[in-house]
This record gives structure tokens, C-alpha cells and sequence, in this order.
């Protein structure tokens, strides 16, 4: 009998991690200091890959934001939005914490715009909805944190302390999510860096315009 109660119990958590419950708001930014207010990033890009310590990492990639009555914010429209996330730990029923309470997640909430660029750094909770490794995968951010960590000199923090929280499906593709993430690294250092000698919005990038290296030419044999 304790046999088929235990099996029973294995069975339900299964189909609890497999999809029941994942269904939620897409993620969503909640100033603790504004109460009601709601900042929705539209996320046109969201890929994820796994390193050989299976480790998890997330790329998403917004455009513009919503309201909380599901506008498009056109002000924002220009802002460019970048979050990474590590996922260090997967949590696994039996085995692992499913509290929420508990932290398996870092991130980092990238924002430029006219004025300036901002990086914002958290920990949370992240619970899987369906395989991972599998090409699609589902995801819940549960109750993290959100705070201010770097910006130039002329950004303006609008969101202060928030919670960062909500559903989100990415797509696998490890070499993509790799070159994202370095990628998104340089850019926020050169922003950063054009903007601490006063050169902003920063020019646009350009091809280099230096000469690929080449080979020395042969010197002559020498005469005898």
C-alpha cells in the first residue's frame, strides 16, 4: 500500500512538472515603490543553451514594452532590452527544493535607450514546465529580485527595487545563445564606454578599417 501511494505521488508530481500550473502572465516587471504598475517587455528573441556542467542560460531579446492594459508603450519603443539568466541547479522532485523561496537563478536586465544604458541584477526561482534539452522549453520565473547595478551618467532608473517574475517558452540552440550572450556583453561595454567620455547616443559600429595581417614576405637568400 505505501508502495502505490508513493507511486501514485510520483505520478502526479510528473504531471505537475510536465505542464499543470506552468500557464501565467509572460514576464513581467513590478516596481515594489509603484504599486499597480506593470512593466511587460515584448520578447521577439528567447534561446537558451546548456554547458557541460549543465548549467542552464537564457537569451531574450525586447524591442519595445507593454502597459499593464496590453498597449504598446510607443515611448519606449526605442529601448533596446536584453536579459541573461543562469539557471545553476535544476530543480527535480524528491531530490531538489521546489520552494520558491529558494534561489537556483541569476540574471541580468540590460536597458538602453536615448538617454543613456542600464544594468539591473537579480536572483530568483526557476522552475522547468517541460524537458530540458528538449527543443522547446517551457519556464516560470517565480518571485525574484530586481535592482540597479551599473549605468552611465544620464540614465534615468524609473523601476528602482523590483519583482521580476513570469512564464516564457525559448527555443535550444547552443552556438546562437553563446554569441548572443558575448555579444550583448560587448555592446553594453562599449555603450558604457562611449558614454563615459561623453559620446552619446554612440556612433553607430563601422567596419574596421584596418588591413587583415598577412603573411611577411620571403626574405632573399642571402649570397655567397
Amino acid at each position: 500500500m505505501k508502495l502505490m501511494r508513493g507511486m501514485i505521488c510520483l505520478v502526479v508530481l510528473a504531471l505537475a512538472m510536465a505542464g499543470c500550473g506552468y500557464g501565467g502572465n509572460p514576464l513581467r516587471i513590478e516596481p515594489i515603490a509603484l504599486k499597480g504598475a506593470i512593466i511587460e517587455p515584448v520578447f521577439q528573441q528567447a534561446w537558451y543553451r546548456i554547458d557541460r556542467d549543465q548549467n542552464v542560460y537564457f537569451y531574450l531579446k525586447a524591442a519595445n514594452t507593454k502597459t499593464a492594459s496590453g498597449a504598446t508603450n510607443s515611448r519606449n519603443a526605442t529601448s533596446d532590452q536584453t536579459v541573461v539568466i543562469r539557471v545553476f541547479w535544476q530543480p527535480v522532485g524528491g531530490r531538489t527544493s521546489l520552494n520558491a523561496a529558494a534561489l537556483n537563478t541569476t540574471f541580468r536586465y540590460v536597458v538602453t535607450n536615448a538617454t543613456g544604458a542600464g544594468s539591473y541584477e537579480g536572483a530568483g526561482f526557476i522552475r522547468f514546465y517541460s524537458k530540458v534539452g528538449g527543443k522547446r522549453l517551457k519556464v516560470r520565473l517565480i518571485d525574484s529580485d530586481l535592482r540597479l547595478t551599473e549605468a552611465t551618467a544620464n540614465f534615468v532608473d524609473t523601476i528602482k527595487r523590483s519583482r521580476f517574475r513570469g512564464t516564457f517558452t525559448a527555443t535550444r540552440d547552443d552556438s546562437r545563445t553563446l554569441g548572443l550572450m558575448l555579444d550583448a556583453q560587448r555592446d553594453f561595454f562599449a555603450k558604457t564606454f562611449a558614454a563615459s567620455k561623453g559620446e552619446w547616443p554612440p556612433a553607430p559600429a563601422t567596419a574596421p578599417t584596418t588591413r587583415p595581417a598577412t603573411a611577411p614576405a620571403t626574405a632573399p637568400a642571402a649570397s655567397h
